[in-house]
């Protein structure tokens, strides 16, 4: 994912965060996520099947879940959503301008 925060321009990734979920305190939980902006879906699919940076991060997740053992199970979900140009609205005041999308548009 650091390719992705460092790298991504350059193949369509407009932004990228590495997320942690938060319990109803607002604590840390062990549950995780990527969070992306693509300029086209085409270009997430492109890296997501080809690019060494995600087959680097899906041959040492499936390294690890060898490990466990063939009753391990994992779970994973990949949640993607393309909305049109009038569906979207980005919002930033008082921001630095590398913050989120804006260092794509600026």
């Amino acid at each position: 994912m650091d390719f992705l925060v460092a790298e991504g321009a350059a193949i369509g990734c407009l932004d990228n965060r590495y997320m942690t979920v938060l319990d109803d305190q607002d604590r840390p939980t062990d549950r995780t996520f990527g969070m992306s902006w693509w300029n086209e879906l085409s270009a997430l699919e492109e890296w997501a099947a080809s690019h060494p940076s995600h087959l680097k991060i899906y041959g040492a997740g499936m390294r690890h879940l060898s490990g466990f053992g063939a009753d391990t199970r994992l779970r994973l979900y990949h949640e993607v959503t393309v909305p049109s140009a009038t569906e979207q609205r980005f919002v930033y005041s008082g921001c630095h301008d590398g913050t989120g999308i804006l260092k794509a548009v600026r």
